[in-house]
C-alpha cells in the first residue's frame, strides 16, 4: 500500500512497506528527489533503521546473557506498518512488537513514522514507545538516497557542511573496517563548508561523522549539484553518516541522521554499552524528527 500526501510545493510518496519515503517530488517542475530503488545498484529508498543503526559486531548482540541475531540496521524497514492517520499532507504508520520481532529483539514497543509537509519543506518523525515493563535499548536512523538531475551523476557536486556557528571549515569524521567504525579520526579541511563529492570520497564504504565537532554542532547538510542547492537535510541527530555508490558512479547520495551507530572495531560489550544507543524505562516515549527542504519546490 502506498500513500501520497502533497501540498502547493511538494508531493511525497510513502510506502506501508518500512513506512519507507518512495518519492519527493518538486511540484514547480516534476523533479524526483529521491533514488528509484534500481535492484542492481541499491534497491532501497530511504528506509528507517530500527532498533539498530549499522552493523552489530558478528551480527549479533547479547542482553542479559543470552545472544540474538539482528541483520544489519534492524528489522523496521522490512516489516509491513498499518496506517495511524492520513490528511492530504501527512501521514503516520505504525509498527508493534509481535512474535516474530520478540524473536530477535526481546521488547515490546511502538514504532510510529510520521511525514508531514510544510512549504518547501518534508518534516519526517519517529515516536518510539517502550510497552514493556522493564528498559528498552534501541537505536533509530534514517537512510535516504538524494539524487540529482535527471540522468546525471552526484560526482562533481558537493555537500554544504553549516555548523550553529557558520559554514565548517575542517570536517572530522571516522570511517568503517568490515562494517564496523574504526578508531582513526580522520580530518578533512573544507572550504566554505563545501566538500567535494567524487567516486574516491566513498572508496571505503560511508563517512561516520558524530556532530559534536570543535567547531560547533553539524546541523545541516544541503547537495550541491550542477543546478545548484537540491535538498537540504538539518537534525539535531548526534551522528550523520554521508554514503554513495562509487561502482555506479554516485547516482545518489545518502545524508544519514543516525540516533546509534555500528559497532566500533573490537567492541564486545552487549546491548546496554553500545556507543550512542538509546534507553527507554517502562512507559516512556522517544521523539525525535529531521527535516527534508527543497529549495526553489
Amino acid at each position: 500500500m502506498r500513500y501520497t500526501i502533497q501540498n502547493e510545493k511538494l508531493t511525497a510518496v510513502i510506502d506501508s512497506h518500512g513506512f519507507e519515503l518512495v518519492s519527493l517530488v518538486r511540484n514547480s517542475d516534476g523533479s524526483e528527489l529521491i533514488w528509484q530503488a534500481d535492484p542492481s545498484v541499491w534497491k532501497r529508498h530511504a528506509p528507517v533503521l530500527f532498533p539498530a543503526v549499522g552493523r552489530l559486531a558478528g551480527d549479533q548482540y547479547r542482553f542479559r546473557g543470552q545472544v540474538y541475531e539482528m541483520h544489519q540496521h534492524g528489522f523496521a524497514r522490512d516489516k509491513e506498518f498499518s496506517l495511524v492517520k492520513q490528511e492530504a499532507d501527512r501521514v503516520t504508520g505504525q509498527l508493534l512488537a509481535g512474535e516474530e520481532t520478540r524473536k530477535v529483539y526481546p521488547f515490546d514497543f511502538a514504532l510510529q513514522c510520521g511525514f508531514a509537509l510544510e512549504g518547501d519543506t518534508l518534516c519526517v518523525s519517529w515516536s518510539v514507545t517502550n510497552e514493556g515493563k522493564s528498559d528498552m535499548y534501541f537505536s533509530i536512523g534514517a537512510h535516504p538516497a538524494f539524487v540529482p538531475e535527471e540522468g546525471g551523476t552526484c560526482a562533481g557536486g558537493s555537500f554544504f557542511l553549516e555548523t550553529e556557528n557558520g559554514p565548517m571549515q575542517e570536517l572530522h569524521y571516522q570511517l568503517l573496517d568490515g562494517g564496523r567504525v574504526a578508531d582513526k579520526v580522520y580530518t578533512k579541511k573544507l572550504t566554505d563548508g563545501r566538500l567535494p563529492i567524487d567516486e574516491a570520497l566513498f572508496e571505503n564504504d560511508a563517512l561516520i561523522i558524530e556532530t559534536d565537532q570543535p567547531e560547533g554542532r553539524l546541523q545541516s547538510i544541503t547537495l550541491l549539484t550542477a543546478e545548484g542547492a537540491r535538498v537540504a537535510l538539518e537534525t539535531q541527530a548526534p551522528v550523520l553518516g554521508l554514503w554513495g555508490v562509487s561502482k555506479a558512479h554516485l547516482p545518489f547520495v545518502c545524508i544519514e541522521p543516525w540516533y546509534g551507530r555500528a559497532d566500533g572495531v573490537g567492541f564486545e560489550g552487549d546491548l546496554t554499552e553500545r556507543t550512542f544507543g538509546n534507553r527507554l524505562a517502562a512507559g516512556e516515549n522517544f521523539k525525535k524528527e529531521y527535516t527534508i527542504s527543497v529549495p526553489n519546490a
